[in-house]
């Protein structure tokens, strides 16, 4: 039986749909907004009063009086300052540091280097102290920060529970710390993690080259494997918080060696091609990195090349089997092959070719690094909304 709505359920949801409204226009009035969502004037100031009492939103000057003349409408604004967000985007080697506004609008970022051998307990305290100094030099104190909202390589639950992490492709340790309780324990704030591809793809949905479609397909290829997928304006999440993970893609050519996905198309298959291969300009070279093989390539180094258009063949044959299945046509490409991302596109676009379904818009991630970080500002704000909105 279906339960009724009482008037505080009814405020609620109201006050989110003003919130949202406010949130989208930027400056606004509360004759503007009871048109738009077609609410009572009361209904409109009831639910603005609490924003405002609260300070999420702020009134801002005079607008224009209406066609017929009279008094001069008073204009509300969102405040994205009314509170931060700290997002990490916690990757193998990299990690990014972002203090946010609630708008996304980065105040202060900065990156920091782990070493492959760094200890458990030295990759636990860089993480803390590098959110320490970007409060610092920002003046910013906990009581100020809504959230720390971390990006991560794996499989995390609803909780931010780390459920799986694939220990193939190294880095360090930080997969063996209990992050949630680490970053709560140390900071008394809203601890929210997930995976850093899902991440990235709802950070190039709403403000990279994903346009915000509908539908669309996210893989992210280099020291790992992953994807994100977008349909009917929702991220997939499937039953353990898992959808659109493919590390484990199932291959017998693949079993017969003993190996998985990312262990034939990712960084460390690259390299070890790379390095050795008696054809290879990189032949027995000990420390080779994946910046001198991007190099190569676009020098145009036909060995180089070869083993390039080898892995992105691989993905592109991927793709086009998940898509499908999906019925998805965008594809946004991104990770640390995003330097290789005309082979992926070229290949990917050639097996469309002459089979009747209509070639997919592959577009390469515009937000790099900064992907998994926008995501998790929108999560974490989605959240702090529907928080204010229970009050």
């Amino acid at each position: 039986m279906k339960q009724a709505l009482n008037v505080t359920d009814i405020k609620r949801t109201n006050q989110r749909l003003i919130l949202d409204a406010i949130f989208q226009a930027g400056t606004t009035s509360r004759a503007q907004l009871a048109r738009e969502l077609q609410l009572s004037k009361p209904a409109i100031s009831d639910n603005i009063q609490s924003l405002l009492d609260l300070g999420i939103v702020e009134e801002t000057g005079q607008g224009n009086a209406g066609p017929s003349g009279g008094r001069k409408s008073i204009l509300l604004r969102f405040n994205p300052k009314h509170a931060y967000i700290i997002a990490v985007n916690l990757n193998f080697s990299n990690p990014v540091f972002v203090l946010s506004d609630l708008n996304g609008d980065v105040v202060q970022s900065f990156d920091i280097t782990f070493a492959p051998n760094l200890a458990v307990e030295d990759c636990r305290n860089r993480v803390l102290d590098s959110i320490r100094s970007l409060m610092r030099v920002q003046e910013i104190h906990a009581g100020q920060v809504y959230c720390i909202a971390v990006a991560a390589p794996g499989v995390f639950n609803d909780q931010g529970e780390l459920i799986y992490y694939s220990t193939s492709c190294g880095g360090t340790p930080w997969w063996q710390i209990n992050l949630k309780q680490v970053l709560t324990d140390a900071f008394s704030v809203p601890v929210i993690i997930h995976n850093d591809i899902k991440a990235a793809t709802l950070g190039e949905w709403i403000k990279g080259a994903g346009e915000q479609e509908r539908n669309l397909f996210y893989l992210g290829t280099g020291l790992g494997i992953g994807s994100g997928i977008i349909l009917n304006g929702n991220l997939l999440m499937g039953e353990n918080f898992s959808a659109g993970e493919i590390y484990d893609y199932f291959d017998p050519s693949d079993v017969r060696y003993n190996r998985k996905l990312e262990d034939a198309v990712c960084i460390p298959y690259l390299i070890d091609q790379c390095r050795n291969r008696v054809h290879s300009p990189f032949a027995g070279k000990k420390h080779l990195l994946l910046e001198d093989i991007v190099q190569a390539y676009r020098e145009g180094n036909d060995f180089v090349l070869g083993v390039v258009e080898a892995v992105c063949g691989r993905l592109a044959i991927l793709c086009r089997n998940y898509m499908t299945f999906i019925s998805v046509n965008q594809v946004i490409f991104g990770g640390e092959y995003l330097p290789f991302g005309d082979s992926f596109a070229r290949q990917l676009t050639a097996l469309y070719e002459g089979t009747g379904w209509p070639v997919p818009v592959v577009r390469m991630s515009v937000l790099g690094k900064y992907a998994g970080i926008q995501g998790m500002i929108l999560l974490a704000r989605e959240q702090y909304f529907r928080e204010l909105c229970s009050r």
